[in-house]
């Protein structure tokens, strides 16, 4: 029996402000927060589907911050199917935003999906959880697998919010993680991810679990926006990144959003799985 793990994150729009003349009024053209709220108003992804057949059709229109994906045969991990994907910067919508709002803040017209970055800590482990997880296996119960991507928005994007919006920060850290537990016939996925932005979780191309990211708010200590890196010290490159402990403890890294403990015993149970790969 095969049975493939994937976690999508992505930004949902339903969790930002609404880009319009109240939110203009009291943020103000000038003000750095408005520039990247906007920014993220406009790059903001569609939700997911519940479903998919392929995960390749399934990643394929680039909609999406990043993706943890892995494959187990007989309970053992297919380490050449681990997929560790930073995601997409998507094109600025400006259908997002209210008409004249498009000349105010011009986003221009720039087709390219510009990819993240993902930690040289991203990746996954058999036997154990992740070494920089948030997750505590209950006792009892054995780790088939742990899995966990830290990513952020590449340089392009990064330097966007630098130079056109003002930040005085880098993109920040965001994470998403899971681990597969069994106890007898019985397996668990627990699954979390920073608070921002949205993750969900999928067993044999079936979502399972999801976690909305929380609310996003127009201010110079939104959590989203302020994490990161200050902008006068040099970006450490994703391939030097030492972050260590847990990974919402990490420097410059988003906190942690809500757990998700999900029963997926029926995906391991030939007579009553919904959809077993082989």
């Amino acid at each position: 029996m095969k049975i493939e793990l994937l976690s999508i994150s992505w930004i949902d729009a339903r969790e930002l402000p609404i880009v319009d003349t109240p939110f203009l009024l009291r943020a103000g053209t000038g003000s750095w927060p408005h520039k990247v709220i906007t920014g993220l108003v406009a790059t903001s992804n569609p939700e997911p589907s519940f479903g998919y057949t392929s995960a390749a059709q399934f990643l394929a229109p680039r909609q999406y911050r990043a993706a943890l994906g892995l494959s187990l045969r007989d309970l053992k991990l297919v380490e050449a199917e681990t997929l560790i994907d930073a995601g997409y910067t998507p094109p600025a919508n400006t259908a997002k935003l209210s008409s004249w709002f498009k000349d105010a803040v011009p986003l221009g017209d720039d087709p390219t999906y510009y990819p993240g970055e993902a930690s040289v800590l991203s990746g996954v482990v058999a036997g154990k959880l992740h070494g920089s997880s948030n997750l505590s296996a209950p006792a009892g119960w054995a780790v088939i697998a742990g899995a966990l991507i830290k990513f952020r928005a590449g340089n392009h994007t990064d330097a966007i919010g630098i130079e056109k919006a003002g930040s005085p920060v880098h993109v920040p850290w965001v994470w998403c993680e899971y681990a597969l537990l069994q106890k007898q016939t019985s397996y668990r996925l627990l699954a979390l991810g920073s608070r921002f932005p949205s993750h969900a979780w999928y067993v044999n191309g079936q979502q399972v679990g999801k976690a909305l990211q929380k609310a996003v708010n127009c201010s110079n200590i939104e959590p989203a926006i302020s994490a990161g890196q200050p902008k006068d010290q040099p970006l450490t490159p994703a391939a030097r990144d030492q972050g260590a402990g847990p990974a919402d403890r990490q420097l410059f890294s988003i906190a942690r959003g809500d757990q998700v403990d999900i029963d997926v015993s029926k995906y391991f149970d030939e007579r009553t799985s919904p959809r077993v790969i082989r």
